[in-house]
């Protein structure tokens, strides 16, 4: 039986400190599921130095953490280009935990974050075989532009709004919990607004 999405699940952002977590979770991915996030196959020895290699100063990552184990990741990838900023979005999601809704409301934080760092454009790279992740972009509204095998998912983020900071505060704060309270998960989601 599949798990219940809903059950000791909590949304934070994931820290450098933390890479050790995200390491795993890419190494769980199943080989489909690295090709899709990676657009390409991966080995181990890869995800490893994709892991020493990530720059924090321009990247963010929210976690989707089920009892305490980190099971799919949103990535938030800063691209500056002349004065405005453009994001690049990617989320992988582990196969026991995929059709749960956790790609959706991984996604929809993500836009959070990328709109309070005044992001314009968010683009969301992927396979042309990924139909979970252009049937999430679609839900978002995505212009997708298709070339060849490869998709791209344009979209657009208004102005950071009250909404949109203390949705990012709360994914701050849990983060916070966790590091001060290891091994400690609220009793239930804490959602902002």
């Amino acid at each position: 039986m599949p798990p219940d999405p809903k059950q000791n699940q909590l949304y934070r952002i994931v820290w450098p400190a933390e890479v050790k977590l995200l390491e795993a979770h890419l190494l769980r991915l199943a080989p489909e599921d690295r090709k899709m996030r990676f657009c390409g196959t991966l080995n181990d020895e890869a995800i490893k130095i994709y892991c020493e290699k990530i720059e924090w100063s321009r990247t963010t990552k929210l976690g989707c953490f089920i009892d305490g184990e980190l099971c799919a990741i949103a990535d938030i990838v800063l691209m500056p280009t002349n004065y405005r900023y453009e994001a690049e979005l990617a989320i992988t999601v582990e196969k026991p935990y995929q059709n749960l809704g956790i790609g959706t409301a991984l996604l929809s934080k993500a836009l959070d974050v990328a709109r309070n760092r005044f992001i314009k454009t968010a683009h969301l790279y992927c396979l042309r075989d990924n139909v979970k992740m252009c049937h999430i972009a679609k839900k978002f509204e995505a212009s997708m532009i298709i070339d060849g095998s490869d998709v791209e998912g344009k979209l657009l983020t208004p102005w950071p709004s009250y909404r949109s900071l203390i949705e990012e505060a709360t994914l701050n704060g849990q983060a916070i919990w966790s590091a001060t309270f290891k091994n400690a998960v609220p009793s239930r989601p804490v959602s902002a607004l």
